[in-house]
């Protein structure tokens, strides 16, 4: 990912996070690390289920796994109690 386009990444209203295909963070984007509470610089490179262990009872990981096996976008609405 190129630098213009984390910039247009980063003025989105949306949490948007890019994953390789082992589950690393590879982009969390400022409104992404402000809805989970933590510093983007806590993401890069470190396993979703590592950084997040509560997300696979949060039905984020029945969507990623779709994505992944499907090659597909998915989007899909989180509750999260702060």
């Amino acid at each position: 990912m190129n630098n213009s386009e984390k910039e247009i990444l980063d003025r989105i209203s949306d949490g948007f996070i890019a994953l390789d295909e082992n589950w690393n963070f590879t982009y969390v984007n400022k409104e992404a690390a402000k809805i989970l509470n933590r510093k983007k610089e806590e993401f890069k490179g470190r396993s979703i289920w590592k950084v997040l262990p509560y997300a696979a009872d949060l039905g984020m990981y029945k969507e990623f796994q779709k994505s992944f096996k499907e090659q597909v976008t998915v989007t899909f609405d989180m509750y999260y109690p702060l």
